[in-house]
């Protein structure tokens, strides 16, 4: 459909898109290599490449679920956009989507029953637990939430 409107445009623009983006593999390499570049240049001007998720409207006791999620959320797009999606990106996407339901403070969940409660959520496997787990240990060692909204 973009092509088609593109060629009414401009016919040699259009070849140029047929040309570099012929196959599904030529888009990833080169939304990886535009990625890449993002990354440079948020790093050279002190910059986030992404939006923030927005935490103060969350209760107190699942603020940090969503912490998490999103933590979780972020390392799939930055699979994605790497070009090393697949299988790993959507195990962390699974894994932030059933944090983000989850009722329970995902902090009194670890206190209970430790890293094996943590894979008791659906799709939270053991290196996804081991990942939650050193974050919210590491986080803050006294257990104590303290997000910025």
């Amino acid at each position: 459909y973009f092509i088609s409107h593109l060629k009414v445009q401009n016919e040699e623009l259009a070849q140029k898109y047929v040309e570099l983006y012929q196959t599904p593999g030529q888009l990833k390499e080169r939304t990886a290599q535009a990625h890449k570049l993002v990354l440079m240049y948020c790093k050279k001007y002190d910059l986030t490449s992404y939006i923030p998720r927005p935490l103060g409207h969350y209760p107190e006791d699942i603020k940090i679920n969503k912490y998490v999620a999103g933590i979780l959320h972020l390392r799939a797009r930055e699979l994605q956009m790497a070009n090393q999606g697949g299988f790993k990106e959507w195990a962390y996407r699974k894994a932030a989507w059933a944090i983000d339901d989850l009722e329970l403070n995902i902090d009194d969940v670890l206190k209970s029953g430790g890293r094996k409660s943590l894979q008791a959520i659906p799709n939270i496997g053991a290196s996804i637990a081991d990942q939650i787990e050193e974050y919210l240990i590491e986080r803050n060692p006294s257990g104590e939430i303290s997000l910025q909204s």
